[in-house]
């Protein structure tokens, strides 16, 4: 008769399912919590759509302001050039002159170098 258990043996198992079985929730308390869950999740959807429609929004809002800052930029600069009398005529020549000296004495440097190796 080693196989049997003993009736205390039976009582501690009996103890223990009986704990186990009172941590077990009951229909009850499980579909109250679900529902508390889900209201939750959905509390927490109209708190994302409401934060994504307020980031649209600033996004609209700062394309706004950045197109009136370029726009603004652009006629500020405009208004600056034609104030100075500058054109592009004039910025050919301020480029192309200092670029011709520039252009004659590297050719004289050179000329002047083979003439001198020989």
């Amino acid at each position: 008769m080693p196989d049997e258990v003993s009736v205390g043996e039976l009582a501690r198992r009996f103890d223990k399912f009986e704990g186990f079985l009172r941590d077990l929730v009951t229909r009850g308390e499980y579909t109250t919590d679900q529902r508390l869950s889900n209201h939750r999740f959905e509390e927490l959807g109209r708190d994302i759509a409401d934060l994504r429609r307020v980031h649209q929004e600033d996004l609209a809002e700062a394309r706004r302001v950045h197109e009136e800052f370029a726009k603004d930029t652009r006629t500020q600069l405009k208004e600056g050039t034609q104030a100075s009398g500058t054109n592009f005529r004039q910025a050919v020549y301020n480029g192309f002159v200092p670029g011709i000296i520039c252009a004659i004495g590297l050719l004289v440097t050179i000329l002047l170098t083979f003439k001198a190796g020989k």
